[in-house]
């Protein structure tokens, strides 16, 4: 008998413990217990961080391959695309903003400066960056071999592709798609991504001849979606959009806004994009090289 109750107090006697002690809550020992095995990401939820789709985020505090230099084991679960962002503390961020002020070459190359554990699709050019020696420039305008330098979003619980869609980017989009998806987590809505990257016309049509801008349509290059707005009240119209009709909708028109991306009020579904054609000769430079290698 003293042999079977010796494991049931070894088991028990924790809880119990802690269940009458005035000093360890019942509740505090049952969350401490329950972070070793209630979330299939918690070891990376034990540093502070967060699961992201590496290819299309950008991690300031570096992902968990080489955190600290020392390549470790998964952290999140979901393939190996799927990994642990750790948190961007006070001293991080402050660090970003001072190593910033020496970003630009590679600002003026239309790079971008960050941590080399991140994605580019590209290369890594160094002497660009303020900062210590592995934050260097990014240009995915330089694709290794010839490949095609656009990427596929990876779909999120808050922007999902309309239909069998892909949301097909260039790199550099990858900032607006973040305040796209921002926008819509924290004002309860789902971005249905329709229409992304596209192949420009042979002929350009009547629409797009009366209008000059459109000639620069920024689908050509990957740096517009056309977003249908999905709220808790169905499916929003353009009239639903912009006069904020159902819950979330003025909310989120109102975050893209403040987050420097342009809407075009007259479209639907809604446009959005990041006024990449106003550089027109980055522009042309881009759409050319898409052309030929996508």
């Amino acid at each position: 008998m003293l042999k079977l109750i010796s494991p049931l107090l070894l088991f028990f006697a924790p809880a119990c413990l802690a269940r009458f002690s005035p000093f360890v809550p019942f509740d505090s020992w049952l969350r401490r217990w329950s972070k070793l095995i209630a979330h299939p990401d918690q070891r990376c939820l034990n540093v502070d961080g967060e699961c992201l789709y590496w290819p299309t985020s950008r991690c300031a505090g570096g992902w968990e391959e080489k955190h600290n230099g020392i390549r470790t084991l998964p952290f999140c679960h979901g393939g190996g695309h799927r990994r642990c962002c750790f948190p961007c503390d006070t001293q991080c961020m402050a660090n970003e903003q001072l190593w910033s002020r020496e970003d630009i070459a590679c600002n003026n190359a239309r790079g971008r400066c960050q941590n080399t554990t991140n994605f580019c699709n590209g290369i890594y050019a160094t002497g660009m960056c303020g900062g210590p020696f592995d934050r260097q420039c990014c240009d995915p305008k330089i694709s290794p071999g010839g490949s095609c330098p656009l990427i596929t979003f990876q779909p999120t619980d808050h922007v999902v592709p309309f239909g069998d869609l892909e949301i097909r980017i260039h790199p550099d989009f990858i900032p607006a798609m973040d305040v796209i998806s921002k926008a819509s987590k924290d004002c309860g809505v789902v971005s249905l991504v329709g229409f992304t990257f596209r192949k420009r016309r042979r002929k350009p049509s009547s629409r797009t001849r009366r209008s000059g801008m459109a000639l620069y349509n920024n689908h050509m290059v990957g740096h517009a979606v056309d977003v249908f707005l999905n709220t808790t009240e169905g499916v929003c119209d353009e009239i639903c959009i912009f006069e904020g009709e159902k819950p979330g909708a003025r909310c989120f028109t109102d975050t893209i806004a403040s987050g420097g991306l342009f809407m075009d009020r007259f479209e639907f579904p809604l446009h959005i994009d990041d006024r990449f054609n106003n550089d027109v000769p980055a522009w042309r430079k881009l759409l050319k090289e898409l052309r030929r290698l996508c």
